[in-house]
C-alpha cells in the first residue's frame, strides 16, 4: 500500500509527475511506534535509507500518539528527504479499540497482529492490505488514501520550497 500511495500521490505534482517510484524494504529502526516521536523517527529513518540512489527518499510510518482527553491515536507520518532536508507530513488520526491500544502498550506486538490476535480481522497482515483504517471505517477510507494524506501534507513543503 505504501508504494501505491507514493505512486498515486506523485502523479498529482508537476515536480514528481515523471518520477519512477521504487519500493525498498528498509528497517525503520524503531519497534511498533508508541509515541509521535518514535513514529516520526521511523519515517525519517526509512526516508534516509530509501534515498541511497535517488533524488528523494520517502519514508512512511504509522504509530500511536498521545492526544489529550482521548485514547492514544494512530497517525501516519510521511517524510520526503532530499539528502539535506526532511519534509514531514501527518495524516488524520484515529483511535484503535481500547483493547488494541492496551495490547500495543504492553509491547512486543504490532498493530496488525494485535488486530488479528483479538479477532478483529482474519488477515494477519492487514496493514499491507486495506489497513486497519479500512477495517475500522468499513471500507470508507483505505490505507492507501490514508497514507496519501500524510504524503500530500509533506508535499506542501516540497512544492512551496520558495
Amino acid at each position: 500500500m505504501k508504494v501505491a500511495a507514493v505512486s498515486h500521490t506523485s502523479r498529482q505534482y508537476r515536480c514528481l509527475e515523471y518520477a519512477r517510484v521504487v519500493g525498498v524494504k528498509v528497517d525503520p529502526g524503531v519497534p511498533q511506534p508508541l509515541t509521535l516521536e518514535q513514529t516520526v523517527r521511523g519515517a525519517m529513518n526509512r526516508a534516509i535509507a530509501a534515498r541511497k540512489r535517488c533524488t528523494y527518499g520517502i519514508g512512511i510510518e504509522d504509530g500511536l500518539m498521545d492526544v489529550p482527553n482521548s485514547h492514544p491515536m494512530n497517525v501516519c507520518v510521511a517524510d520526503i528527504y532530499d539528502g539535506r532536508r526532511h519534509r514531514l507530513g501527518l495524516s488524520s488520526a484515529f483511535c484503535f479499540p481500547p483493547s488494541v491500544s492496551r495490547l500495543l502498550l504492553q509491547g512486543d506486538i504490532d498493530a496488525s497482529h494485535a488486530f488479528y490476535n483479538l479477532g478483529l480481522t482474519d488477515n494477519r497482515e492487514i496493514g499491507s492490505a486495506e489497513g486497519i483504517v479500512g477495517v475500522l471505517t468499513k471500507g470508507r477510507l483505505d490505507r492507501k488514501d490514508y497514507t496519501c494524506q500524510a504524503l500530500q501534507m509533506a508535499m506542501i513543503q516540497l512544492e512551496n520550497d520558495h
